[in-house]
């Protein structure tokens, strides 16, 4: 974690505040006769010295996997990532390039924790 009394204080006079991306996990395991949320989770997977309140790039994707038999996984990930705030000009240039980043950390994701989920469900029907 970054130290909170450094990021209360000021840099070339500007407030600043440690701000966190993260990554909102959930997963609902649906059968023909319930639904329930096997996973409901936030990360923090990064952080850093912004100004303070930020825009923000959020983004969420969601898969739904037929698992066969009337069951279904629905996999929901979602991302916020802070953008450094400069000149206005260079603001939109920063927000598409964070978007970049969103949508590439968070394919990363989903796919390693859909195989980290079916692998879970897996073992709970053979145990």
């Amino acid at each position: 974690m970054l130290d909170m009394k450094k990021a209360l204080s000021k840099l070339d006079g500007k407030d600043v505040s440690v701000e966190a991306t993260k990554i909102k996990i959930q997963a609902t395991h649906k059968t023909q006769s319930e639904e329930s949320l096997i996973r409901d989770e936030q990360q923090v997977i990064e952080e850093g010295f912004f100004e303070k309140n930020p825009p923000r790039v959020w983004m969420d994707y969601s898969v739904t996997k037929n698992l066969g038999n009337y069951e279904s996984l629905k996999f929901n990930v979602g991302i916020s990532v802070p953008v450094g705030q400069k000149l206005p000009e260079e603001l939109t240039a920063q927000i598409m390039e964070t978007y970049g980043y969103a949508s590439d950390k968070i394919g990363v994701v989903i796919e390693k924790e859909l195989a980290a989920t079916l692998e879970l469900l897996k073992k709970k029907s053979n145990g």
